[in-house]
């Protein structure tokens, strides 16, 4: 069989090694995360409820705008525990491209159509004053199975026409209301070695909350902290519309990261 490496894999190491025994590799990924958690609070939660293991999100270009509060509070989960978070008095919206390989469920093998897809999220920034989140106000993928698998989980995932590569994402929103359309070219910069508070800020989020009928839930994450890098736009056409959002190019924020192996909990009653 096949060593797994003791660190955490990056993207090339996933294409590179067979995951023969999925057991004994999300134990040593799960070792290998208790030991790089000092970046986050709260701590990572237990491994035994961990529900899907491993997959790698990778060249993830975040591009983040600055809005005013009063035209998101309505469009997030409405509890008293859950409240918009803002930096420096705006609320933020990011639109985030990323491609996600070998996803699976705990101690299950991957499954052809739903392992490797390309997905687009909106999302904005909220907190119970304990566990700094996100919500996802609207979610972009390339294929179908991935969009049942979510939205059975009661994530707002939509089936879309999205493609993103190392240094592209290009998403055609033909065919919904509104209408969106984005492109982007970049190149990966060099890394952020001294990252602003709005860096941490914007990326280093371990959980998402969602409605899900009457409920809101609270989504766990886990991975290590995000290896940013500065994005170089050469390309960037936005024309992307959502309920009364209307992002164009007016980018206050963007990054660039190669990838993370990552956890997923099962979700928690707020």
């Amino acid at each position: 069989m096949k060593q797994v490496p003791d660190k955490v894999r990056t993207t090339s190491d996933c294409m590179r090694y067979e995951i023969v025994d999925l057991y004994e590799y999300e134990h040593s990924l799960y070792k290998a995360f208790r030991n790089t958690e000092a970046h986050r609070t709260p701590a990572i939660p237990p491994a035994a409820h961990a529900l899907a293991a491993a997959p790698v999100v990778a060249k993830c270009a975040l591009s983040a705008l600055a809005i005013e509060p009063a035209i998101i509070r309505s469009l997030i989960p409405q509890h008293e525990r859950l409240h918009l978070d803002t930096f420096d008095g705006s609320a933020w919206l990011s639109l985030v491209p990323f491609q996600v390989y070998n996803m699976h469920l705990r101690f299950l093998p991957s499954l052809p159509g739903i392992a490797h897809f390309h997905e687009m999220n909106l999302r904005t920034y909220v907190t119970d004053g304990r566990h700094p989140g996100t919500v996802f106000l609207h979610i972009h993928v390339n294929k179908l199975l991935p969009v049942l698998f979510h939205r059975a989980a009661g994530l707002p995932y939509h089936k879309s026409q999205i493609t993103v590569t190392d240094n592209q994402i290009i998403y055609n929103g033909a065919g919904h209301e509104p209408q969106s359309t984005l492109r982007l070219e970049h190149r990966s910069g060099q890394y952020l070695t001294d990252k602003t508070e709005l860096d941490r800020w914007l990326t280093e989020r371990y959980c998402t909350y969602q409605q899900n009928g009457s409920g809101i839930y609270r989504f766990p994450i886990h991975h290590q902290e995000w290896p940013l890098r500065k994005a170089d736009i050469d390309t960037l056409s936005i024309d992307y519309r959502w309920k009364n959002i209307h992002l164009g190019n007016n980018i206050a924020a963007a990054h660039y990261a190669d990838g993370v192996d990552t956890l997923f909990w099962m979700k928690e009653h707020l």
